[in-house]
């Protein structure tokens, strides 16, 4: 049982809905798993045919070059295009638990439209700092988890 299939389920029965979205909750979700892992290859597969630092192209990529620039915006582009696939399953997730009344526990997070663009921006920045001053992610994604209303112990 993946999520997803729940995605096309008649809506009209609630109690059946609700019921799979709880049994699917328990499991590991798979199909997201798949898809971060399929993301982290395909970055780092562009990253090592792209070189860089001690590690020359084995494409003959040159640092600079248009071809260099190329790498970095496919790499760009992949990461943002499956940011957006994320997006949208979350909103379905959200808009089918939301008309179905599943009742969120403590720490648990609503992926609403306007959750789906601020904490990924916010991670961004996260992460650029984090690479800019050496500083741990988690100093700036920790306390907006918390605002998030994820429990304390999670985030």
């Amino acid at each position: 049982g993946d999520f997803a299939s729940t995605m096309y389920l008649d809506v009209g029965d609630q109690t059946s809905t609700l019921k799979t979205i709880l049994e699917n909750e328990r499991n590991v979700p798979m199909g997201n798993i798949t898809l971060l892992v399929l993301m982290f290859v395909v970055v780092l597969f562009i990253n090592v045919m792209k070189g860089g630092g001690a590690f020359p192209s084995p494409l003959g990529i040159k640092c600079g070059s248009l071809l260099y620039w190329a790498a970095n915006f496919l790499n760009l582009l992949w990461i943002i295009s499956i940011s957006f696939v994320a997006r949208r399953h979350l909103l379905k997730k959200y808009e089918l638990k939301e008309s179905c009344g599943y009742q969120y526990v403590e720490g648990d997070i609503k992926w609403t439209p306007k959750a789906t663009i601020r904490y990924p921006i916010i991670c961004t920045f996260a992460g650029f700092f984090a690479g800019m001053f050496g500083v741990g992610g988690g100093i700036v994604k920790g306390p907006l988890m918390l605002a998030m209303g994820v429990h304390p112990q999670v985030s």
